[in-house]
């Protein structure tokens, strides 16, 4: 491919992900975008296939956002400080699970697990909060009631990724007979 031609693919494609971001811009946060605007962002994101590119994928996962919608919510229980050094450990979290290496059947699960992470330790804090603030018992049976549940999100978020993960590294042997010469067989695994 000459250099000329493989520098105006390049020009190309940068060109489009330069539009797609700012044309996501004037619909991102907003569920009454102008339909000019939702009408450039169709034409951005059509661009972007034509060109073999997808610049979403830098973007916050369904999942990923939510995490941000709960730590940024409880930044007033927990304190903008907290809820900074929490949004840090969740994505060392990520990538301990192996986010950046896993398939793309377990990456939506990652996310899930660590979301459920957040939710669980934001519910032992309000737990605890009520807990020592010596609360009527229907208060204390509520919130234990939610700290159940959280409990059980995050330990079946858990098993899930685990079972996923264990059913996609499970190849099946597969054993194939061979006819030599001579009449022997070869068995070849």
């Amino acid at each position: 491919m000459p250099k000329a031609l493989a520098k105006s693919e390049r020009d190309a494609k940068r060109e489009a992900v330069e539009l797609f971001f700012e044309a996501f811009k004037s619909v991102r946060g907003t569920t009454s975008a102008p339909a000019s605007d939702v009408a450039r962002f169709r034409e951005a994101v059509s661009a972007c296939r034509e060109a073999d590119i997808a610049p979403w994928r830098e973007l916050r996962t369904p999942l990923q956002a939510a995490a941000d919608v709960v730590l940024k919510a409880d930044a007033q229980i927990v304190g903008d400080g907290l809820s900074l050094l929490w949004r840090e450990q969740l994505r060392d979290m990520r990538e301990a699970l192996g986010y950046g290496e896993a398939a793309p059947l377990e990456k939506p699960l990652i996310d899930h697990a660590c979301l459920c992470w957040v939710r669980l330790a934001l519910m032992e804090i309000r737990y605890s909060g009520v807990v020592c603030a010596s609360n009527t018992n229907a208060a204390v049976e509520h919130i234990e009631k939610r700290l159940t549940q959280a409990q059980k999100r995050f330990d079946r978020a858990c098993e899930t990724l685990a079972r996923v993960r264990k059913l996609s590294r499970v190849t099946p042997k597969v054993q194939i007979n061979v006819a030599a010469e001579g009449g022997k067989q070869v068995n070849v695994v």
